[in-house]
């Protein structure tokens, strides 16, 4: 099978889906549009794949290879009816070019959040399999608020009411992110655009908002990762002041930005404040029966790194026997998941 994958940036790529086409022997040819590469004659190809990316339909002026791939997806869906998965800007750029409506989200959104599934989207062969509601990741400020003629709303959301759409049997279009993998959030951290997404949250949703404590938590853990603590911690502990406020005590969520903030300031040198938070966030963690098993983990992954880095800085008895107990609970952990 040739695959024809279209691109708007290069690290939004297929994710995990390069993958599954290598394991069943697909043969890919990749067009990355932002860079000035040009679509080939579409006929030789039995799958078009269309990717995110920063940009938004609306931007041919700025972006007028937009209208040569509007065209393309237009040919190949409408005239060729051949199967097309869209992806973010590739589920707005299917419904755009066959007449449907694409503008800013009213609530932009980024983070891990859930969809849930139509009555169409419950019995349709590619999403009835998948669980209702389904956490995805999302990460968007712009969104269809119509479809094309003769398409079927397959998805929806609170804030979003077209996550996912099929036009006719072949063509598919997700707003939410299925390609992730475990550096997807990293990479596309780099992108400017992403960035100010959560500047357009801010200005739009209330402050106290979930969805929004959800995406500083994310972006506060991702620039920790990338080794810009100082501007993660911000954004860590506003979400942290919001679910104190909003989530009933002793819920798992408070306990996991704890840890994600203990671990943040660690990466500053704050060692006896990060233990404080560490410490605290993995009790919680420990105590809560809902808690996913790899959060509590990485709590304890966390905290053996703390008294690692702590004890080489400042080298004393108690840090030493510290970094030996929380080896041991990572053993524990890792031998038990659901301890």
């Amino acid at each position: 099978m040739n695959l024809l994958i279209l691109q708007h940036a290069r690290v939004e790529h297929p994710g995990i889906f390069r993958e599954f086409f290598q394991e069943d022997g697909f043969r890919t040819h990749t067009v990355e549009l932002d860079e000035g590469e040009t679509i080939p004659s579409l006929e030789p190809f039995d799958l078009m794949v269309v990717m995110g990316g920063p940009q938004d339909v609306w931007q041919e002026d700025e972006y007028p290879w937009f209208v040569p791939e509007k065209e393309a997806i237009r040919k190949w869906v409408a005239d060729m009816r051949r199967p097309y998965l869209g992806i973010c800007l590739g589920h707005q750029l299917l419904a755009d070019a066959l007449g449907g409506r694409v503008t800013p989200a009213n609530t932009p959104e980024v983070g891990v959040l859930k969809v849930s599934k139509t009555k169409a989207g419950a019995s349709d062969p590619v999403t009835k399999a998948l669980s209702d509601p389904l956490g995805v990741l999302q990460w968007h400020g712009a969104e269809v608020v119509e479809i094309p003629e003769g398409a079927t709303v397959l998805a929806s959301s609170d804030v979003c009411p077209i996550q996912a759409f099929r036009y006719g049997p072949h063509a598919y279009g997700m707003q939410f992110h299925v390609e992730v993998t475990a550096e997807t959030v990293r990479n596309w951290a780099v992108i400017p655009e992403y960035a100010r997404a959560l500047a357009s949250m801010e200005k739009t949703l209330p402050a106290d908002h979930p969805s929004l404590a959800a995406a500083r938590s994310g972006l506060g853990s991702i620039r920790t990762d990338l080794g810009r603590p100082a501007e993660g911690e911000p954004m860590l502990r506003a979400a942290l002041a919001t679910y104190r406020r909003i989530l009933p005590e002793g819920s798992w969520q408070i306990g996991q930005v704890e840890s994600v903030l203990g671990g943040n300031v660690a990466a500053q040198g704050r060692y006896a404040e990060a233990e404080s938070l560490l410490v605290g966030g993995y009790e919680l963690l420990k105590r809560h029966p809902a808690t996913p098993p790899d959060r509590r983990k990485k709590a304890v992954e966390r905290l053996v790194s703390l008294y690692g880095e702590w004890a080489k800085a400042a080298p004393a008895a108690p840090r030493a026997n510290a970094l030996e107990h929380w080896k041991a609970e990572l053993l524990l952990t890792e031998s038990n998941p659901a301890r």
